[in-house]
């Protein structure tokens, strides 16, 4: 099969993809063609014994270039009814059944699975609990209900106990003039705040202001980026509505688990120990275990069980986002879906089980409470990228896997040609990968020993390189409009460097440097 997620459709790889062509169940996986993992949890379903079925978004005119399994489905995300009767009317006309749908690669497939589920009488969560995890004001109005109901039931019962904290929030149209919001930010939300649209994931669009002007400036660039023709089209409310809300300072972590009839089983908790102030937040590095301490390690697993309640997911992976602001945990995003990108590969369990493999037993109802994670550091890294562009290479990527002290790096980046958008965390992004470092090795360090350059070649360096001419490459050169547009976003510091602690063992992340990026700017 040839899966376009991390192997760039190569019809090379096909044979190696090949599945099993019978067994006692099957999967169907819910992706979008440009996902990360979806080979991941092929080989992890093979591992099982169970057929996959892949239900895409990809062009079925490119059908007979590529080699695509034999059960595949093409589906439409913008319309998701449309897509789950096609993916319950496949299951029924099959030879084998479907235990599972699984969403893998996002909201929108994790909204058109848990349908089809339905549509099939399979286990898993309401579609609608699962379309309120993927919008971010729907997310935080039940969690702040809930907030309420615990607040007036402790009254009643006289027992304070933890409750569920989200930002303070309000939500308005894209059209509207931020001059005219600025009193409201300030007195409904306070100073700094973060403006975020409410589909979109991976942090895009997210950006912090401090103040009325770049709270005006922030909104009108987030108001450009939502008028893109598919986020309308994919939702015309919520597409058009910018979220605001309050800035918490604090640390951030991510909660990654499996809910079940025993409740919340958490599977990791990871610490991101870059500060991400902002004014925009493009993740780098994951670490775990978390060195947090016992306490706060417990009060964010039950704000996380508290959030999955209040919206009403039951089943299935999470993962959550949050930041403890004051000590207490605040709820900043719940998603219904494994973590994103190839981050999933630094978890390994008993038996190297991959996360993938904890998904797909629990979804065909097989125990996996034995299956612990193992117990070394691990880390994974999320490499910046430092201004729009086109990718056309990397270079220095076997000298950054020949850095000592861990075993399991891997390097994976989009295709040349692809489009990166920085400070949006669009695409590309270059994923490093170090885990199963011994414990004591280093102390619980995780730490960048250095950031690879990303060099952007803008079309006059180009022709200059062509014709020979290795004069540097000057503003008229590349025309004013460019220069302006460059001028115009906001100048990003590089990334802060030093040591991250992880609980037990050691996991260093780091890049070798002579590593370097190259592509053009836009």
């Amino acid at each position: 099969m040839a899966s376009d997620i991390a192997s760039d459709l190569a019809p090379d790889l096909a044979p190696d993809l090949a599945l099993p062509t019978a067994s006692r169940d099957r999967v169907v996986l819910v992706v979008h063609t440009t996902a990360y993992a979806v080979d991941a949890f092929i080989a992890a379903a093979r591992r099982l014994g169970a057929d996959v079925v892949i239900a895409s978004d990809r062009c079925p005119v490119l059908d007979g270039a590529w080699r695509w399994p034999r059960d595949s489905w093409v589906i439409d995300f913008f319309d998701l009814d449309g897509a789950a009767r096609i993916i319950a009317e496949g299951a029924a006309d099959g030879p084998v059944p479907v235990r599972a749908v699984l969403g893998v690669s996002g909201e929108v497939p994790a909204r058109v699975a848990a349908m089809a589920a339905r549509r099939l009488g399979l286990h898993g969560n309401d579609p609608e609990a699962v379309t309120i995890a993927g919008n971010k004001l729907l997310l935080r109005e039940r969690c702040a209900a809930a907030a309420r109901d615990h607040e007036r039931d402790a009254g009643i019962e006289g027992s304070a106990g933890p409750g569920l904290a989200v930002p303070r929030f309000f939500a308005v149209p894209f059209d509207r003039r931020p001059a005219e919001l600025v009193d409201r930010v300030g007195a409904e939300v306070g100073w700094p705040c973060v403006l975020k649209p409410l589909l979109l994931s991976a942090s895009r669009g997210v950006m912090r202001a401090d103040d009325a002007p770049s709270f005006c400036a922030r909104f009108d660039r987030l108001a450009r980026l939502l008028r893109a023709p598919e986020l309308l089209e994919m939702d015309p409310h919520a597409g058009r509505t910018i979220l605001i809300e309050s800035f918490v300072p604090g640390p951030e972590v991510a909660l990654e688990g499996l809910l079940g009839a025993g409740g919340l089983r958490t599977l990791a908790l990871f610490d991101k120990p870059d500060p991400l102030v902002g004014p925009f937040f493009e993740e780098t590095i994951y670490v775990t275990p978390s060195r947090l301490p016992a306490p706060a390690q417990a009060a964010i697993e039950t704000a996380v069980r508290q959030a999955a309640r209040a919206i009403g997911l039951e089943a299935g992976p999470v993962h959550a986002e949050l930041r403890l602001g004051a000590g207490v945990p605040v709820v900043i995003d719940l998603a219904a879906r494994p973590i994103g990108g190839l981050c999933a590969r630094s978890l390994r369990f008993v038996r190297d089980a991959p996360l993938e493999e904890l998904v797909i037993r629990q979804a065909l109802g097989q125990d996996v409470l034995a299956l612990a994670r193992e117990s070394a550091a691990s880390g994974v890294m999320m490499v910046p990228i430092p201004r729009a562009g086109i990718l056309r290479g990397v270079t220095g990527v076997e000298a950054a896997r020949a850095v000592t002290g861990g075993e399991g790096r891997d390097l994976h980046r989009h295709r040349r040609g692809d489009r990166a958008r920085a400070r949006r965390c669009e695409l590309p992004r270059l994923h490093l990968r170090a885990r199963r470092l011994p414990a004591g090795r280093r102390a619980g360090a995780a730490r960048r020993t250095s950031v690879p350059v990303v060099r952007h070649r803008g079309a006059a360096a180009r022709r200059r390189a062509h014709r020979g001419d290795a004069r540097p490459l000057t503003r008229t050169d590349s025309g004013a409009r460019a220069a302006a547009r460059r001028e115009t976003r906001p100048q990003v510091a590089p990334p802060p460097t030093g040591i991250a602690t992880a609980g037990r063992g050691s996991a260093r992340v780091t890049l070798a440097p002579n590593m370097n990026c190259v592509g053009d700017h836009e």
